[in-house]
């Protein structure tokens, strides 16, 4: 088969839409396998986790193994083979799921592209090179963020077009396709190592102590360790070093180098919310106050409570104070009588947290997309003179074993003097 670049391929998609008789039909772009792969291979070089992570691109198998060479191999030699220590290996089982990205691009704009190249050539660059970021930047939102229970979100924020309502809630269907980092270590329970920092600025403290929850087998490869901060936090860091008034401290501020932290390479998560949302679902009954996973919320104001049952359908959410009251600093929720919560309803609660960052080897934390899967396609709006290219893949995210994820969470996102 003939190697034709992406770009090659997209100028033929563009002169095929001039034709008005393409208006109403949507044309497929059929990559061909190294089509594909460069595609991939562009998604995952615009994303800020490339180099701190394993992208392990699928074809045909959905499995991806590891070696575990951790515990004792030296032995006495008596000059014959012993058996030996066999070293553990672990397979990870991706279920990968389908995902497509949107970009409406006006007629217009790319008519204005510069004029110093052929204009069909610099409209393919764009579209390919736009279209890898954008699949880039919602993928890791989704290795973050999502949840297999499916967090509940304003039907204008899903919609995202400048329509429905800001109030009403729905499932957000996109980021329920599988639990995502902050979601798989709530679910790992204690098999995560988990540090509370009760609403400590004291990061540099923080930091240290859940270094010391790695087992020391995992902590001597310094080089394959990170810690996955969001952003505030890594500049609160940076503030930290600075306030100690050394030379590491000054560079903190004045260059745009990453810091490490005990050797540890410090990754500053772009994409990773400073208070991020999280969402479980709450079986209340009478007016007991239920635990939450979390405690020291930011505020009352960002919890949200649905019926577990949210669907596609945009939802009232119930009302605090009339339905259920919180407390923020403990962390709970009750049932209010006679509110809209019926007595031993289970309900979906999507509420706002403090700051956490997570310590692990990149090649534990492991993000899957589909090659294979990987296609473009476009339709021409004539009413609207609006392109649609639509990008399609297949995504998964894997803790390769819970066991080597340390973090902290309810951090507060301040600065304290050294």
């Amino acid at each position: 088969m003939e190697n034709v670049s992406i770009e090659k391929r997209l100028m033929e998609l563009e002169t095929q839409l001039q034709n008005k008789a393409l208006v109403a039909s949507d044309v497929v772009a059929s990559l061909n396998p190294e089509q594909r792969q460069e595609l991939a291979d562009l998604t995952i070089e615009a994303s800020s986790l490339r180099d701190h992570a394993t992208f392990v691109p699928l074809y045909d198998r959905l499995d991806y193994d590891t070696l575990e060479l951790t515990g004792r191999y030296l032995e006495q030699d008596t000059g014959s083979v012993s058996a030996g220590r066999r070293p553990a290996t672990n397979k990870v089982q991706f279920d990968p799921k389908d995902v497509k990205a949107v970009l409406p691009l006006h007629h217009s704009y790319l008519r204005r592209l510069a004029p110093t190249r052929d204009p069909i050539e610099q409209k393919a660059d764009m579209i390919a090179a736009s279209m890898a970021k954008v699949i880039s930047n919602d993928m890791e939102k989704m290795v973050w963020g999502s949840n297999l229970l499916g967090p509940s979100i304003t039907e204008a924020d899903y919609l995202n077009n400048g329509s429905g309502s800001t109030t009403n809630r729905l499932k957000d269907a996109t980021f329920s396709l599988f639990d995502g980092v902050l979601a798989a270590a709530d679910a790992a329970g204690s098999d995560i190592l988990t540090v509370d920092a009760n609403n400590s600025a004291d990061i540099q403290a923080i930091m240290h102590n859940v270094i010391k929850k790695l087992p020391a087998d995992y902590r001597r490869e310094k080089d394959e360790l990170r810690f996955y901060v969001p952003s505030n936090v890594e500049e609160n860091l940076r503030s930290y070093l600075k306030l100690r008034d050394t030379a590491v401290g000054d560079l903190s501020l004045t260059e745009d180098n990453q810091i490490k932290f005990r050797g540890i390479l410090v990754v500053s998560c772009p994409l990773f919310d400073v208070n991020p949302y999280v969402t479980e679902h709450v079986t209340l009954s009478g007016t007991t106050a239920v635990p939450l996973k979390y405690d020291n919320l930011p505020s009352a104001a960002n919890v949200f409570v649905n019926a577990s049952n949210l669907g596609s359908t945009p939802a009232a959410p119930f009302a605090i104070t009339t339905d259920y009251v919180i407390n923020a600093t403990n962390g709970t929720i009750a049932r209010v009588s006679g509110g809209g919560i019926s007595d031993g309803a289970t309900v979906k609660v999507t509420y706002q947290v403090l700051p956490s960052i997570y310590l692990t080897k990149r090649s534990n934390f492991v993000i899957a997309i589909s090659v294979n899967d990987m296609d473009l396609s476009s339709q021409w709006f004539a009413d609207e003179g609006v392109w649609k290219i639509v990008g399609r893949t297949r995504v998964d995210f894997k803790f390769v074993k819970e066991g080597w994820v340390a973090r902290a969470i309810n951090i507060q996102d301040a600065v304290v003097a050294s």
